[in-house]
This record gives structure tokens, C-alpha cells and sequence, in this order.
């Protein structure tokens, strides 16, 4: 006599794996219905600060990237870092300036940002020279930035310039 092929005794471990796989796989699932979104809110990360001009004619877009002035003490010099882009289809001029705590220009300068390519500002990049800081390493000063069809104000953090900041001392 033969043996059937699938054994109660088999069937059952079958089933109760299987179950147990399903059971898991709905457990685990449902940590995702109940747990909130990690990023439910986006978020700056980086040390410096965001902005964008749209062009209400276009829709296209102008982006700053990542901008931090270094500086140690009010008043004194500092270098203006981050990065510009856009995604119109001709190159877009883009006039910045820090200003203190008044609204005055302390430092000005002229970027241009092209479509699809990152524009540094800085040592590496357009130069924006900031002959005195207005504010302290720990304070917050602004960034102005304008196109023709429009601009934006950011906050702009001042670091010191050590850490990640240290080859941007200066004399």
C-alpha cells in the first residue's frame, strides 16, 4: 500500500506556514497605515537656505540652492556661499544682495543661472564680495535675489568659519 503523497500531517505544517506568512505580511503592512510619513513635512538639510522665483509668464523657475554667508563678527568680512539654477530654456541673470538689518545692501553681485546646471557662488564660483558682515556667526541675515520677472528674500545663516566652513576664513 501506498502512501499518499501530501499527508494530513503535511498538509496542516503547509497551511500554518502559510498562514503565518500572510499574517506577517499584513502585520507588516499595516505599520505603514498607522505610522506617519517620515518626511511628512520637507525640510532644509543643509546648513544653508532654499528659495525660488517663478516666472509668472513661463512657469520657469529660478533656484537657489544652499545659501550661508561665513563671517565671525558683524562688521567684519565675509564670503557669501551657494549655488544657483533654473530650468527655463534661455540663461536667467540673477542680481543678489545681502543686506542688514535695515534693508540696506551690504554686498552685491550677478549670477547667472542656466538651465539644468548648478552655478556656484563663492571662491569657486561668481564671487560675491561682502566687505562687512551684517550680522554675527549664530545670527540670521537676509538674501535678496530678483530676475527680471520677479524676486524672493531668504534668511541667510551666518556660520563661523570652522568646521565644514574652515577653508572659507578670511583674512
Amino acid at each position: 500500500m501506498r502512501t499518499p503523497r501530501h499527508s494530513p500531517r503535511r498538509r496542516t505544517s503547509t497551511l500554518t506556514g502559510a498562514s503565518l506568512l500572510v499574517a506577517a505580511g499584513l502585520g507588516l503592512t499595516a505599520c505603514s497605515a498607522v505610522s506617519p510619513a517620515v518626511i511628512a513635512t520637507p525640510y532644509q538639510a543643509a546648513a544653508g537656505t532654499n528659495g525660488d522665483i517663478v516666472d509668472p509668464a513661463t512657469g520657469a523657475s529660478v533656484h537657489l540652492r544652499d545659501f550661508v554667508l561665513v563671517a565671525g563678527a558683524a562688521g567684519q568680512p565675509g564670503v557669501l556661499l551657494g549655488a544657483v539654477t533654473t530650468d527655463s530654456a534661455t540663461p536667467v541673470t540673477v542680481a543678489l544682495a545681502v543686506v542688514d538689518g535695515k534693508g540696506q545692501p551690504v554686498a552685491t553681485g550677478t549670477v547667472t543661472a542656466t538651465r539644468n546646471t548648478l552655478t556656484s557662488v563663492g571662491p569657486e564660483g561668481t564671487s560675491v564680495p561682502v566687505a562687512q558682515s551684517p550680522a554675527a556667526a549664530g545670527a540670521v541675515a537676509q538674501l535678496h535675489a530678483t530676475t527680471a520677472s520677479g524676486g524672493t528674500t531668504i534668511s541667510l545663516p551666518v556660520v563661523a568659519a570652522s568646521g565644514q566652513f574652515s577653508a572659507y576664513a578670511t583674512k
